[in-house]
């Protein structure tokens, strides 16, 4: 489609696109970049400074936990449907102390009904 308009059309939609541009909206996201650079910087220097300063028992450590934080992150995705089951079972296991109470009432019933 722009490739039909003129140079001066091209030229009029470009200063329409440039006076939509928000420059409050410009300016905060500029500064927000500036932000977020100096605080990847800071990390950056951060993790060379740990690098340095990290002995081989620190890295076999951070190995360790990595690991365990990799084999509970797996736990962490069955525990809904452990807790879902657990649930369930936790009512079987009240019916079941119901009817062991029941049916120890109905055994004693019936043995003081044998006695008479």
């Amino acid at each position: 489609a722009t490739h039909n308009l003129s140079v001066a059309e091209r030229l009029a939609k470009a200063e329409k696109m440039i006076d939509r541009v928000d420059t409050k909206a410009l300016d905060a996201a500029a500064a927000r970049a500036k932000i977020i650079k100096s605080d990847l910087e800071a990390a950056s220097k951060a993790k060379a400074k740990i690098s340095a300063s990290s002995s081989s028992e620190d890295t076999k450590t951070i190995a360790k936990l990595y690991e365990q934080m990799i084999r509970l992150d797996d736990l962490s995705a069955q525990l809904p449907v452990l807790v879902q089951r657990m649930k369930q079972l936790s009512t079987l296991h009240q019916q079941a102390a119901t009817f062991a109470n029941r049916l120890t009432a109905v055994e004693n019933a019936a043995a003081d009904a044998e006695r008479m």
